[in-house]
């Protein structure tokens, strides 16, 4: 009976800690922002693609619009209905999202194009004191159908801020934006190219933190001990 106690007791104790390596998926989703292209070399954006306000004054930044997987860390799912979100971000949204890629590598913003690492990504939900950062390892650009666009970007070891909390994410972030079917606008004084995002997602994973892996792992050999303990203590009863 009491062996049957200890493994039933075992088995919890592991599952405890298979439950605190399992890791969250965490989702933030956005739209109606710009995507500008500078073809202009006297400015400091030019060969980069950017969605956001940059220095030529024609960039829109991203609306949050939706946000999950962070309750466990206090933060409550939460979304924004699509019609009520505007260009202007009025009456309400969630935050921003903008971003700029390293220079371009190869190909055309015209068709599809690879972009050297570097860059800066960042989402920003205010009212919670919530921020996602990081620096694209890689990204790219590609026409999937007439006049339809897809950025794909990769963060590795993107910055988590939760209040006054900040967590390193170790899994890779995917950052997917779609353009809106429509030919893209050039504007010939400023030699810049705009595209508008019509929605995309950020995706990544937050695991516990390594001192509860610990802890856990300290439950168990603690665990064993006693049992080890308990069982010589019987052994000896026997024999005396």
């Amino acid at each position: 009976m009491k062996t049957t106690r200890l493994l039933v007791f075992a088995a919890v104790m592991a599952s405890l800690c298979l439950a605190a390596s399992a890791q969250t998926s965490v989702i933030f989703t956005d739209n109606d922002g710009t995507f500008t292209f500078d073809e202009h070399s006297g400015d400091a954006t030019y060969d980069e693609l950017a969605l956001g306000g940059i220095s030529n004054g024609l960039g829109q930044s991203g609306t949050l619009t939706a946000i999950s997987g962070l309750a466990a860390l206090g933060v409550p799912n939460a979304a924004v209905p699509f019609n009520n979100v505007t260009d202007t971000c009025t009456p309400a949204c969630l935050g921003t999202i903008t971003l700029n890629t390293g220079t371009i590598a190869s190909g055309s913003i015209l068709s599809s194009a690879t972009f050297n690492p570097g860059g800066n990504f960042m989402v920003s939900y205010g009212s919670l004191g919530v921020s996602f950062s990081g620096t694209f390892s890689s990204a790219s650009w590609k026409e999937i159908s007439t006049n339809v666009w897809v950025f794909d970007g990769t963060i590795m070891g993107g910055t988590l801020t939760v209040g006054s909390n900040t967590y390193t994410i170790q899994t890779a972030a995917t950052v997917q934006l779609t353009t809106v079917g429509g030919v893209p606008s050039y504007h010939t004084n400023k030699e810049t190219y705009t595209f508008s995002d019509s929605g995309g997602t950020t995706n990544f994973s937050i695991a516990p933190e390594p001192g509860s892996l610990a802890l856990f792992g300290s439950g168990l050999i603690v665990v064993g001990l006693l049992t080890r303990r308990r069982l010589s203590a019987k052994g000896a009863s026997t024999q005396g």
